[in-house]
């Protein structure tokens, strides 16, 4: 029985050459361009102690932080009594202002004076 050859779909040739060009690379047959890159690690998770101990070295309010990380007033709330966590974007942003509170007010003070 023979088989009927069917046409490959520009997305499935595009991914055959590429492992193709990343198997002879690997064997030392071609050299390809490559770059790499410093990715932190995911951000850590923060206790509603944490929150609160980093908006207070802030010396600011619950909705003045809200404003800074982009977020409503309810979820700093939410996060400072515990019933919810920071996460994605905003725990990187309480990470930054953990680190470096004084550079992360003067970044704020900047961005809001962008027009």
């Amino acid at each position: 029985m023979r088989k009927k050859k069917v046409k490959k779909s520009k997305l499935e040739r595009g991914l055959l050459k590429g492992l193709q060009e990343a198997l002879k690379h690997e064997k030392g047959q071609i050299n390809l361009r490559t770059s790499h890159r410093e990715i932190p690690d995911a951000p850590p998770d923060f206790s509603k102690s944490q929150v609160k101990e980093i908006r207070n070295e802030l010396n600011v309010s619950q909705p003045v932080f809200a404003q800074m990380l982009g977020v409503s007033d309810g979820t700093v709330k939410a996060w400072e009594a515990g019933t919810n966590e920071p996460s994605g974007s905003s725990a990187r942003l309480i990470q930054m202002a953990e680190r470096d509170p004084q550079g992360f007010k003067q970044l704020m003070k900047d961005l809001a004076t962008i027009e």
